[in-house]
């Protein structure tokens, strides 16, 4: 996998990983609180190393919970 010049394959990368991390975080049933907390800290990690803050982000994740009726 190559880098993008302007670097939107890290960022992107970093927004579905931090994503997915978020989302079982508050979504996947039975985890212990610790778990949840190691899920978050992952996010923020991932979106970390791409110079990424969840403030800044928070508008393009997909992060609420969906109801299907």
């Amino acid at each position: 996998m190559g880098e993008c010049k302007d670097g939107s394959f890290k960022r992107n990368f970093a927004l579905d990983e931090a994503q997915a991390s978020i989302r079982a975080a508050r979504f996947a049933p039975d985890l212990a609180s610790i778990e949840r907390m190691t899920l978050l800290r992952d996010a923020i990690t991932r979106l970390k190393s791409a110079d990424l803050r969840i403030r800044d982000v928070k508008g393009v994740l997909y992060i609420e919970e969906v109801s299907i009726s």
